[in-house]
């Protein structure tokens, strides 16, 4: 085979039916589990069209995962993947599987409690939350938003066996985000989609159990998944050790030994003008947000406009120069970051390296 004008021989590397151009002379490839058409799919191909290659060496290593910390916003821990692929992505926590459910378990569990998540269905079916349920996903309930179907769906299992419980027909769209939440007290179980109530009904085949993910017949992810409220949340920032996000009259900075210790505590909420990102709420000044104006970042009211929701809303992305702190990124000004110059906020690329932008999470 005749190399290309670039001096290059071409191959294609089949991971069974996805396929996948590599070129010679040591270039590098990499792919997930979560881009196989089958999560069983394990084999590599390789083959020629036009003439024969030979193909003298070949390295195949595990990469660590691309997050360090992971970008999942969750008051849950140490999750364990029952069934289908899981990985963290900019979407939070995506799972996938072919024509059957895929389940990811946190190992906190509960019996009355607020559940609530940001979905979102990717291709295929649904995306849901998991509750009450036992460690092997064999009994529980799970409440999902079914963009397959068209619809927002309540079933339990109880030893695999399936029942539906609710079913509420509504239009829904792949790659939009949709806040679940499920409410429960004893045998009462409530279902909302944003704040309207879609499911209110009384089941007490199970009253307690794990809290976790699900996935049926396709691709989802699920960020933002709380359990009793959005937690209290401090960012220090990583390059400047004791130095806290805090607002001082108004004005967004970093601060050592922070007084009052409020003024640097917040509640990260979905984005308010975009649930896949984010949000920061004062604790001290209900109401009011981080939003940046004129390239400073203040503590504001928010008015309700689309301007005030836009500049007020922030997408995690893995730290800039190192992916175990968190950095985020302005949602209406892609590509620029929260980053502190001295001692002030400020949305501004150039006015700060890679680690004045980079916060770590308390």
């Amino acid at each position: 085979m005749a190399p290309d004008s670039a001096g290059r021989v071409r191959l294609h590397v089949f991971v069974d039916r996805s396929s996948i151009e590599v070129f010679g002379n040591d270039d590098v490839v990499s792919f997930t589990e979560l881009s196989y058409p089958d999560p069983a799919s394990k084999g590599l191909e390789l083959y020629t069209v036009g003439g024969a290659v030979t193909v003298t060496a070949a390295r195949f290593a595990r990469m660590r995962r691309t997050w360090g910390a992971s970008p999942l916003a969750t008051t849950l821990t140490q999750w364990s993947d029952v069934s289908g692929a899981w990985a963290d992505t900019a979407y939070g926590r995506e799972g996938r599987i072919g024509a059957a459910d895929g389940f990811s378990l946190a190992a906190t569990t509960g019996a009355d409690f607020t559940y609530e998540g940001d979905i979102r269905v990717l291709g295929g079916y649904a995306g849901a939350l998991v509750f009450r349920s036992d460690a092997a996903a064999s009994t529980f309930y799970v409440a999902n938003v079914d963009v397959g179907n068209q619809g927002i769906k309540l079933f339990r299992s109880v030893n695999g066996t399936i029942t539906d419980l609710g079913w509420h027909p509504m239009a829904l769209s792949y790659h939009t985000t949709y806040h679940l939440k499920v409410v429960t007290a004893r045998s009462s179980i409530r279902v909302y989609l944003g704040d309207t109530l879609i499911h209110d009904l009384q089941d007490a085949s199970r009253l307690d159990g794990h809290f976790g993910l699900n996935v049926f017949n396709g691709t989802a992810a699920v960020q933002n998944v709380f359990v009793n409220g959005t937690p209290i949340t401090r960012y220090e920032a990583g390059n400047v050790a004791n130095s806290f996000v805090r607002h001082a009259n108004g004005r967004g900075r970093i601060d050592p030994d922070v007084v009052p210790y409020a003024d640097s505590q917040w509640l990260l909420v979905p984005g308010l003008a975009d649930p896949a990102g984010v949000s920061f709420a004062s604790v001290n000044f209900p109401g009011e947000y981080l939003r940046h104006r004129n390239g400073e970042i203040w503590k504001d009211p928010n008015d309700g406009t689309a301007l005030f929701r836009a500049d007020a809303t922030w997408y995690r992305r893995p730290g800039l120069g190192d992916v175990n702190l968190m950095s985020f990124e302005s949602c209406n000004y892609p590509g620029e970051f929260m980053a502190h110059n001295g001692s002030l906020l400020y949305r501004d690329p150039t006015v700060a390296v890679a680690a004045d932008q980079e916060f770590r999470i308390h």
